[in-house]
């Protein structure tokens, strides 16, 4: 048996770049905390901290012999957990960067797992991307396993060589997207803001200023439990502050008014004819209304998925989707995806627009 005695360590730098229209060369204050690593950078704070269950917040290998793949999956992972402390969203990667001086044992039998991923040579690394398009929002977590080892085909030749690496953090700094309060149980997305778009609701005579706070409110905004839907105007610029600062209750007469807008929230919908054959529907949506379930933030629960999806128009009908699912699965309304982006709701004029006379 090879008798390969290799002694390694792996230091971690958490490096911070925020690119936006500029990129920063950043100073870093760094906390020490119980158990606690922080790096500081204005309002973006992206902590590393211990966990009891992992190896600690330094990849350290000392005295490794090199391992199996099945050997080095099954490590205790190092864990990382990266929160963001600041006020604004965090798009990023983490790289691995070598920053040995000399001596270095070569990427060609280090070997890295990241979660659950198959693990990859350091040397088969894209830009020495480890993770890559992670998203923390203020005061969202994220838990990164990090396994690291000699690969079980090292040779002699790199005993008594080192290595030692930083991990670096790049991307993109961005304002989350502001919403208003959560005012009902409906599970419904809340409306995202629109500037001077003013909440309004009918009180049987008026459009007035809604109370954004509160649905069981006298000017409760909306209860899409009970089918009272987020309305919004925009009025004219003449007094749009005044009605920006206005207090719930007040009348907003229709001759201030715009536009009107309703909002609507993400959802999906069960399906009663996926073929789009005469006479087979599955129930009577007509007359029983559709069935829709409203979805979290932006994600997509429907069973069925649909492709190349194309409006009927006068001259022509929908021939180019195509649909896997059943009749009686929900589906996620298409209306909520613009382009790659997936939307959490939709702001929509209420009444046609009508050329001036």
């Amino acid at each position: 048996m090879k008798n390969k005695v290799i002694i390694l360590v792996i230091s971690i730098v958490l490096v911070l770049i925020i690119l936006s229209t500029t990129t920063y060369a950043l100073f870093f204050r760094k906390d020490k905390l119980e158990n606690t690593e922080s790096y500081t950078s204005g309002i973006l704070d992206i902590v590393i901290e211990n966990d009891e269950e992992g190896l600690g917040d330094t990849l350290n290998l000392a005295n490794s012999l090199p391992i199996t793949d099945e050997e080095g999956k099954s490590s205790t992972p190092y864990r990382f957990k990266i929160t963001n402390k600041g006020n604004i969203s965090y798009t990023f990667d983490l790289l691995l960067n070598n920053t040995t001086s000399s001596n270095a044992i070569s990427n060609n039998y280090i070997k890295i797992m990241i979660d659950n991923n198959e693990p990859v040579l350091l040397s088969d690394l894209t830009d020495n991307i480890i993770a890559s398009d992670l998203t923390l929002n203020p005061s969202q977590s994220k838990i990164i396993n990090v396994r690291i080892w000699l690969d079980i085909n090292t040779p002699n030749t790199e005993i008594g060589k080192n290595f030692s690496a930083k991990i670096v953090s790049n991307g993109v700094g961005s304002e989350p997207p502001i919403t208003y309060p959560q005012i009902d149980d409906s599970g419904a997305n809340a409306p995202s803001y629109i500037e001077n778009l003013i909440p309004v609701m009918y009180d049987g005579t008026n459009w007035v200023k809604a109370d954004t706070t509160s649905s069981t409110s006298t000017y409760g905004w909306y209860d899409y439990t009970n089918k009272q839907w987020a309305n919004a105007v925009l009025v004219s610029s003449t007094n749009r502050n005044t009605y920006v600062e206005a207090e719930a209750g007040t009348v907003i007469p229709e001759s201030e008014v715009l536009a009107y807008y309703v909002w609507i929230p993400r959802y999906k919908y069960k399906v009663w004819n996926i073929t789009k054959t005469i006479e087979t529907d599955s129930y009577d949506a007509q007359t029983t209304g559709i069935d829709i379930v409203f979805e979290e933030g932006t994600t997509s629960t429907g069973e069925i998925n649909c492709n190349n999806y194309s409006f009927a128009t006068a001259s022509s009908s929908v021939t180019n989707e195509t649909c896997s699912g059943s009749n009686g699965q929900y589906y996620t309304h298409p209306a909520f995806t613009f382009g790659d982006t997936e939307l959490t709701g939709i702001w929509v004029g209420k009444f046609e627009i009508s050329a001036p006379t």
